[in-house]
Order: structure tokens, then C-alpha cells, then sequence
């Protein structure tokens, strides 16, 4: 997450680096769909969970436009909407309303940081969730999913064919890292010490970086 945000803020679009950094970065948005399903399942309020990525998604907001250059919100209300669509899943048992309500909830995530993906991922991971063989499938399709959202994205007339699939497959292989990385050490249980440090260091730490990234980026960008 922090070097695809240093790569928007500092580094040239055309660069080797930026490209680099980018593809590392997207490392980060199905671990945090991971774990915020997990958070879902464990967390004693879902509405103080609620509360907590609103707050830190509204801090980091001025911060996150000032980096990437344009509106959109960012990945906390990506998060939230996130948590929406698992609340849906939960707690809606008309299976017509459930389904227009998580339509209406992707569309929204469209002006959101990685758009509609993630909601994808947490529907992946909600309904495979205690199985290790379904979660491990779950991150390959996930793998497969933003391989072609990269290879619709980078499509053009203007760009061969090969060169376009290789950077949907660098972008994509991230997300397989993730989930071996998950799968391999993450035990399913609650930390049993720092909990607190746990809880709240990335609500903190979300806005603070992208504060000091929007930061660094104006110094470089302001006129003579």
C-alpha cells in the first residue's frame, strides 16, 4: 500500500519504478478484504467498526485525492462499503433485496479506491471463510479477476497484446503472495498480545502516510 502510494506521489507515470512499486502495492487491497471479513466475524460491534474506518477514511480523503491527482475515496470507504455488503449477506433474508442491495453497494464502490474488486473479494471470502482449500481458491480467482481487470485496463491499440497481458500478470501475481502468505501463517485466532497496538495502529497509520506523502508530493510539485 505505501510504496503504491509513494509511487503516485513522487515518481514520474512513465517510470520503471512507479510501475514496479505499483504492482507490489496491490499486495494490499485483498489482504485487507481478508481481514476485514475476518474483523466482521470477530469484532464485538460491527457499528463501532463502522465508525472506526469512516473517521480514519475521512482524514486520509484530502490526503489520498492530493496523491493520486484526482477524486475518488479512498481504500476506508472502499473498506466500508465492504463491511455493508457483509452485513447484507448476514442480516437481509429476502434473496431479491439482498442481491440489489450489494449491486447498489458495487456501484458505489465504482467511486471508490479499486472500485468494484474488492467487494468481489470479500463475497469471496465470506462464503469460503473456515475452509483453507476454498480460501486458497478464493485468492486465485481473486489473482484472476484483477488480471483481466488490468488487461481490460491496459488494452489499446497502441499497446501489444503481449506487453499488455505481462503487466496484467505482474499486477495480478501480488495477489497470489498474499494469500500464501495468509494461508501459511495466519493461525485463525486473535492475537494474544498488543491487542490494542492490533486495533488501532492502522487507522492511524492510513491517513498519517498519505498525509506525509501529499506532503512530500506538493514540495516537489509546487512552481519555482
Amino acid at each position: 500500500m505505501t510504496c503504491n502510494h509513494a509511487a503516485l506521489a513522487l515518481l514520474p507515470s512513465a517510470s520503471a519504478a512507479r510501475v514496479v512499486l505499483t504492482d507490489i502495492g496491490y499486495f494490499t487491497a485483498i489482504t485487507m478484504c481478508f481481514f476485514l471479513t475476518e474483523g466482521y466475524f470477530y469484532t464485538r460491534s460491527v457499528r463501532n467498526y463502522a465508525i472506526r474506518l469512516l473517521v480514519s477514511g475521512l482524514l486520509a480523503e484530502l490526503p489520498f485525492c492530493i496523491v493520486r491527482g484526482s477524486f475518488a475515496l479512498d481504500m476506508m470507504f472502499t473498506l466500508l462499503v465492504c463491511l455493508g455488503v457483509l452485513c447484507i449477506c448476514d442480516r437481509v433474508p429476502d434473496i431479491t433485496q439482498k442481491i440489489l442491495l450489494i449491486l447498489l453497494l458495487a456501484f458505489l464502490s465504482g467511486f471508490c479506491d479499486w472500485g468494484v474488486l474488492p467487494v468481489l473479494f470479500v463475497l469471496l471470502f465470506r462464503f469460503s471463510r473456515g475452509n483453507r482449500r476454498l480460501e486458497a481458491a478464493s485468492f486465485c480467482v481473486g489473482a484472476l479477476l484483477q488480471f483481466f481487470s488490468e488487461l481490460a485496463g491496459n488494452w489499446s491499440p497502441l499497446v501489444p497484446g503481449t506487453t499488455a497481458a505481462r503487466n496484467a500478470l505482474f499486477a495480478s501475481l501480488p495477489l497470489l503472495v498474499s494469500g500464501a502468505v495468509i494461508l501459511c501463517l495466519y493461525s485463525g485466532r486473535r492475537a494474544e498480545r498488543f491487542r490494542t497496538f492490533h486495533k488501532w495502529f492502522f487507522y492511524f497509520y492510513y491517513p498519517a502516510h498519505l498525509a506525509l506523502l501529499a506532503c512530500f508530493h506538493l514540495l516537489l510539485t509546487r512552481n519555482p
